[in-house]
């Protein structure tokens, strides 16, 4: 096969199984949390715990958000031992039993993120009285979702002294938590900068764009490049290509580095900051100096068209093709790819 190019892309087939266990660890900190804070409703009535889910609906992340959901509701409802109609059955509080319930919330991140009807549906679900909410996929969308939340929260809690809990699964990018207060700025929008207004909003799953991009960078770095250098020499000839979407915009820069065009500065919350890291092949880059960067290509989430980035993967010799996609127009480009090859 003349072209040597490798496609690097995050394991679609196991993210079913990961989403699925990170809501079942969601709702079992939940039910730790029930015991622990106040509960608006009187447990001595035995009202339920309600869970809003929100997540992508219609796309194959939803599909193991929500039946992963189902499970754990069906397990903590039936209790240990299984049956349904006993003693034990959903969270037993001072002898009242509390079961699950479910309410599905379509944040509209796909197939084009519509914010608006996302925070629609999820004032819904916190006037059918959410306890807590769990998921969140994009953050085009769960950033105008999380400002309507905290609000509402900030507003239960002045009125009645309680207020919902929103554990976020599904958007890594930093600043929805914790913006890192990075090189001096403190945006006043996440947890760590406004713990006052921001303090409702959790994270559980899936790790920060910031450990993502460690996660990656060192496993390039350290076995990848290495790996390919000794087929095609040092350094290797890089090529980047990610959809044009919130949480990759700084990972891609970093990656490329600010000696690379367009990628000087990173601008985050609005704030246009210096890309400190250094280009590869430079010893000091992310990547090292196994690595030439000889591309850098941002391309649409929903509609891309791949065409320009491969004839200019072809035209810059590109032996290695790092590529940052969340849904299946990452699929689609490995398909594309490799129906090009002969």
């Amino acid at each position: 096969m003349p072209r040597k190019s490798r496609l690097f892309t995050e394991g679609y087939g196991k993210m079913k199984l990961k989403v699925i266990a990170g809501i079942m660890l969601i709702l079992f900190l939940a039910i730790m949390l029930f015991a622990a804070i106040q509960i608006e409703a009187n447990p001595d009535v035995g009202d339920p715990i309600k869970i809003a889910v929100v997540g992508p609906q219609g796309w194959i992340q939803w599909d193991g958000i929500w039946v992963g959901a189902k499970m754990a509701q069906e397990k903590i409802n039936l209790g240990p031992d299984g049956i349904e109609g006993t003693a034990d059955d959903g969270i037993v509080v001072d002898g009242v039993n509390h079961l699950i319930e479910l309410k599905a919330v379509d944040s509209h991140a796909v197939p084009e993120p519509e914010p608006e009807k996302g925070v629609a549906e999820l004032l819904a679900a916190l006037e059918w009285g959410a306890d807590f909410v769990v998921g969140g996929s994009r953050t085009e969308c769960v950033a105008p979702m999380r400002e309507t939340f905290v609000e509402y929260a900030k507003n239960k809690e002045t009125t009645t002294g309680y207020a919902p809990l929103w554990f976020i699964a599904g958007a890594s990018t930093d600043e929805l938590i914790d913006c890192g207060a990075s090189m001096g700025l403190t945006c006043g929008s996440c947890v760590r900068c406004n713990y006052t207004k921001y303090k409702y909003m959790f994270r559980v799953a899936p790790m920060n764009a910031t450990c993502r991009l460690e996660q990656l960078a060192t496993f390039l770095k350290l076995y990848t490049l290495p790996k390919m250098a000794q087929i095609y020499g040092s350094p290797v000839k890089t090529y980047i290509v990610a959809e044009d979407l919130t949480y990759n915009e700084v990972m891609g820069a970093v990656l490329a580095g600010n000696g690379w065009p367009g990628c000087n500065t990173i601008t985050k919350l609005g704030h246009t900051l210096p890309n400190p890291y250094t280009t590869p092949p430079d010893p000091e880059s992310v990547l090292g100096p196994d690595c030439e960067i000889v591309g850098y290509a941002r391309t649409h989430a929903l509609t891309p068209n791949f065409e320009p980035v491969f004839t200019d993967i072809d035209a810059k010799g590109a032996r290695l093709i790092i590529h940052i996609f969340s849904m299946w127009t990452g699929v689609d480009f490995i398909n594309m790819w490799r129906g090009r090859e002969t």
